[in-house]
């Protein structure tokens, strides 16, 4: 872990301000990280350093890291710590589509073996990425998703209450069309996070594979043309079926 103290920089949450605490944090360790001792892939100081000297929650920080991993401006490593990436590393995909758009390009059908919405309260990883400072309910879809008599996909979103949305949409339809159709709101950003897991119960038994199998875990939170948070998605894929291509570029 880094050892830098971060009170050598002056950082400090204005809990006045309207801009959220997770872009506040953000904008505070781009500074950060521009200053001379952190170049050169150097380490930032540790999370709960960091999270003490800010007087945020570990999660609340980590909420304002994603945008700079996103980036490419920081890279995390377990058990290593958080570094500053030096030359940045440029990854993701050109363009992004729903998973129905996207595996008709392929000429496949997505099927909905299941759909169900409803209200629900969220959880503190939910409120993160929603940047939402309170518990509203808010709506959550649940599907089970395949192709060729095969269930391939558990997506679970939850969609921001500001958009307004009743929950008698029709959700059968790509969830992103639904969202442009009932608000008019277009989804111009996606931040993803891809990991493995294994498959707990409620999966392995949505999936029909046994419980502990190899799942491929995808989370994204998508953004407006204001870059604020519209909807907060996990997907679990079986990956004998599915897998997730990169184009990654060194810039």
């Amino acid at each position: 872990m880094g050892t830098k103290n971060p009170t050598q920089t002056v950082m400090r949450i204005d809990r006045r301000s309207d801009m959220p605490l997770h872009s506040q944090i953000d904008s505070l360790l781009r500074d950060l990280i521009r200053q001379p001792q952190y170049s050169g892939g150097a380490l930032l100081p540790d999370e709960v350093s960091l999270a003490r000297h800010l007087g945020v929650s570990r999660s609340t920080l980590r909420a304002g890291m994603q945008k700079l991993i996103f980036e490419g401006l920081v890279e995390r490593r377990q058990g290593h710590g958080t570094r500053v990436a030096h030359p940045p590393l440029q990854s993701g995909l050109s363009e992004w589509h729903s998973l129905t758009r996207e595996m008709l390009g392929y000429g496949i059908n997505v099927h909905n073996y299941s759909l169900d919405v409803t209200l629900s309260e969220p959880d503190e990883e939910v409120c993160n990425a929603l940047q939402l400072k309170n518990s509203k309910h808010v709506i959550r879809v649940r599907r089970l998703r395949g192709w060729m008599d095969e269930r391939v996909v558990l997506t679970v979103s939850w969609l921001h209450p500001r958009l307004g949305m009743r929950g008698d949409e029709d959700f059968e339809k790509p969830l992103y069309e639904v969202i442009e159709e009932a608000t008019g709101v277009v989804l111009v950003r996606s931040l993803e996070e891809i990991t493995a897991c294994l498959a707990e119960k409620e999966e392995a038994e949505a999936l029909c594979v046994p419980i502990g199998s190899a799942l491929l875990l995808r989370k994204r939170t998508t953004f407006d043309a204001n870059d604020e948070p519209v909807e907060f998605n996990v997907n679990w894929y079986r990956s004998d079926v599915h897998s997730l291509r990169m184009d990654l570029r060194k810039g």
